[in-house]
């Protein structure tokens, strides 16, 4: 089984999954260092030359974020470009760092400099070149959860900003033409602030959540067309949406899920694990209930269990067809982290069952994964 790669700060490290239910080998294959960017910033990208891409937020040259390039079968990381925030450069990259494009050529965002300070959507070409082919305007600003490859060729993605303050999602050509926002969220029953950005899933429909909003104040699930002239919202789920959706086809009863994890980036300093209720939950695409309910909640993260608690990221489905997230933190506080443990990578049947870890992290080996 290929490796599956997860972000830690302040190391990037490749984990082979066992046999064995409950071990996963690992090895680091990165430590950041001064100069080298700071922690990373959203999920890596495998690129069709074997290499792995990925943004961190701050540090580089410019203190701005960078770019960075890691072969994860022998020593060779690389910054690949730093951002300056200079007109009509980017400053800290967003979301799922980056896409690769059938031409080989990788698509991201960053949150903030370009034309109007607004954020930017760029383009990386072989082997450094960096061009920045979009300015968000001051009312549709902050990308944050980077931007997909569509279907049909274009580029979607959603912002924070709008005319109602409450986000939005668009999308736009690869060449940074055509840019057109589909849905702008008012808030409230219609959710708001869809920071995880959207996917794609099978059926050609967008996917996404809304980290607020809704009725009772709580996350919302919607999907929508690629054209913006549909668009339903699936689920009102009890707890931030912070973080995206992973699409699974049920073989056996040819129904199409979306799975997800409450919860949002968290500040260590401030958590207080008795307060957090996150779980793992399920939404059918076709928006019918599942045992009456709009939503299934699978799993509940609690301070103390296997798993550890305060979910850092989206659900990954692995080639085993077994799903795979990460915790901030761990209940086992002898692996060298402060108050808590150093987080842990879980895998979750979604066939059914308790989700443990099968990678408990420490201090030297990295902490607190995320993406």
């Amino acid at each position: 089984m290929p490796p599956v790669v997860h972000r830690l700060a302040p190391v990037i490290i490749a984990l082979n999954l066992i046999a064995v239910p409950t071990v996963a080998s690992g090895q680091v294959v990165h430590h950041f260092a001064a100069g080298k960017g700071g922690p990373p910033a959203g999920e890596l990208t495998a690129g069709r030359d074997g290499k792995l891409y990925g943004a961190t937020a701050t540090g580089g040259a410019n203190g701005h974020g960078t770019i960075f390039r890691v072969d994860p079968t022998s020593p060779g990381f690389q910054v690949v470009y730093s951002f300056s925030g200079n007109d009509p450069d980017g400053a800290e990259p967003s979301g799922p760092a980056l896409v690769e494009g059938a031409n080989g050529v990788f698509y991201g965002t960053t949150r903030s400099g370009g034309e109007f300070g607004a954020g930017t959507l760029f383009r990386l070409t072989a082997p450094s070149t960096v061009e920045t082919i979009f300015s968000f305007p001051a009312d549709q600003a902050d990308p944050r959860g980077g931007v997909i490859l569509g279907t049909d060729g274009r580029l979607y993605g959603t912002t924070g900003g709008g005319t109602n303050g409450f986000g939005l999602v668009y999308g736009i050509n690869i060449d940074g033409t055509g840019f057109q926002p589909f849905k702008e969220f008012a808030g409230g029953a219609d959710g708001g602030t869809p920071v995880a950005g959207v996917i794609e899933a099978r059926d050609g429909f967008l996917y996404g959540t809304t980290r607020h909003g809704s009725t009772m104040d709580v996350g919302t699930v919607f999907k929508m067309s690629k054209d913006g002239a549909f668009f339903q919202t699936l689920a009102e789920v009890n707890g931030p949406l912070g973080f995206g959706l992973t699409q699974l086809f049920d073989e056996n009863t040819h129904i199409l899920y979306m799975y997800g994890v409450t919860g949002e980036p968290r500040d260590l300093g401030s958590l207080n694990p008795f307060a957090l209720s996150d779980s793992i939950f399920r939404v059918r695409a076709d928006g019918a209930p599942i045992s009456g309910n709009p939503y299934q909640q699978l799993y509940s993260f609690e301070f103390g269990h296997d798993v550890g608690f305060s979910p850092s990221g989206r659900l990954l489905l692995g080639s085993d067809g077994k799903l795979y997230g990460t915790t901030l933190v761990h209940t086992d506080r002898s692996e060298g982290c402060v108050n808590f443990g150093c987080g842990a990578v879980y895998r979750f049947n979604p066939a059914g069952g308790t989700p443990f870890a099968i990678r408990v992290f420490k201090e030297l080996d990295g902490s607190r994964p995320a993406g």
